[in-house]
């Protein structure tokens, strides 16, 4: 349940994104990243709901670092983040 709830948040993040390798790649990246804070909280004596919480926050805007345009995607569907890093 715990992992389906990460995979679920990132999934909704990627909404209306093309599902190029290089998007699942990201995509699994956020959720190994995200998955090893969970997992150092709740470590920590946190219950999963809150150790998720903050571990959304450590990672910063994920809405705003992700956040596409149509004109971040290219004729390949290539996609780029706001910041310009190749997704």
């Amino acid at each position: 349940m715990n992992q389906e709830r990460i995979t679920n948040m990132l999934e909704e993040l990627f909404i209306g994104i093309p599902e190029t390798d290089e998007v699942r790649e990201q995509k699994e990246e956020l959720r190994v990243h995200l998955a090893e804070q969970v997992k150092d909280y709740m470590a920590k004596g946190l219950p999963f709901e809150e150790a998720f919480q903050k571990a959304k926050n450590d990672m910063g805007d994920l809405d705003e670092d992700y956040y596409l345009d149509e004109d971040d995607i290219d004729e390949d569907g290539c996609c780029y983040t706001n910041e310009k890093d190749f997704v």
